[in-house]
């Protein structure tokens, strides 16, 4: 099973959490961690391993019995600067919790996506636009005129409410693209199964100009 797939079931990416709070744990601790059965955790197990997510080594006591497996993640499988993962997810509940206006939110995936398309003069939209995903966690890849984004961060980011990250993830694609040939077209959101695909379509009239915020004071 490929690890994408993997890590797109509910219960398994429950288990890749525990696993992350508490390596070294046996199936039998997992279960208590998510609730869920322990011939189900043994079963997820089993994929996430096959799907190189987790390895497994056994712990013996010196006393009887057979020794007890316990699991871990891969290092392959924690993303680089995943240490931020806690922090963001944290961010991700407050903002929940404060409930921000729809246009407040996506005002401010807006000036994020401009200025992130600043950065990068000269280079061609889709380009750009894959990039900025990457650096916010997504696995982005522009294809056939569409943005193919698969193991979302959002319910990662917003257990509660991943819809308020696609929202904000909405915005950074359409600020990004503000300026160019290029506009978000139809958009497709799986939080559950964290894939989302963006329809890239040329614009039938020249872009605006690109909107910059009054500096503060």
């Amino acid at each position: 099973m490929p690890l994408a797939d993997a890590l797109a079931s509910r219960s398994r990416l429950a288990l890749v959490r525990a696993l992350a709070n508490a390596p070294g744990s046996s199936a039998f601790e997992l279960a208590s961690a998510t609730r869920l059965h322990v011939n189900t955790v043994r079963a997820h197990l089993a994929d996430l391993e096959s799907g190189g997510a987790v390895e497994r080594g056994a712990e013996r006591t010196g006393g009887p019995g057979r020794p007890t497996v316990r699991y871990r993640l891969r290092e392959s499988t924690v993303p680089r600067g995943d240490e931020l993962l806690g922090l963001a997810a944290l961010l991700g509940e407050t903002l929940t919790s404060i409930a921000p206006k729809a246009q407040h939110v996506r005002r401010a995936g807006m000036e994020w996506g401009r200025r992130w398309s600043r950065q990068s003069p000269g280079r061609e939209a889709e380009g750009v636009l894959q990039g900025a995903f990457e650096r916010l966690g997504f696995g982005a890849r522009v294809e056939e005129g569409r943005l193919r984004l698969r193991g979302c961060p959002c319910p990662l980011v917003a257990e509660a409410d991943p819809a308020l990250v696609c929202g904000l993830a909405d915005a950074v694609a359409d600020g990004i693209l503000e300026a160019t040939p290029l506009r978000v077209g139809r958009r497709e959101h799986d939080p559950a199964s964290r894939r989302c695909t963006v329809t890239l379509e040329r614009r039938s009239e020249p872009p605006a100009p690109a909107k910059r915020q009054p500096r503060r004071r």
